[in-house]
């Protein structure tokens, strides 16, 4: 997976290269990622939509938290666009379509 460099600054052997992979594909990675993608949708239910998102406690919290895993999908994303790539070779970011459409809903977050 390795093959070229990423980004066109991490080589193969770059310590932070080798370190966003190994983190990436650590077997409870894309559990626990999962579990983060359950649990935003579970929260964006809990929207009152009537309401603006400062007009009532709820939709305030709810906001906050939307932040939350808005840094959590950011940075999701940072660490496989620094393992993968973004777009040059085969293996890269955005040469799956499931990680398009991640990182087109973690910009629109």
């Amino acid at each position: 997976m390795l093959e070229r460099k990423s980004l066109g600054c991490f080589s193969e052997e770059n310590q932070i290269r080798v370190y966003a992979l190994n983190f990436i594909m650590q077997s409870h990675y894309e559990y626990v990622f999962n579990i983060f993608v359950l649990l935003a949708s579970i929260v964006i239910a809990c929207k009152d939509s009537s309401a603006e998102i400062f007009e009532n406690d709820q939709n305030l919290t709810i906001g906050y938290i939307n932040f939350g895993f808005t840094v959590v999908f950011l940075v999701d994303s940072i660490l496989k666009i620094v393992a993968q790539g973004l777009w040059m070779h085969p293996e890269s970011y955005l040469r799956n379509k499931f990680q398009v459409l991640d990182c087109f809903l973690v910009i629109a977050g």
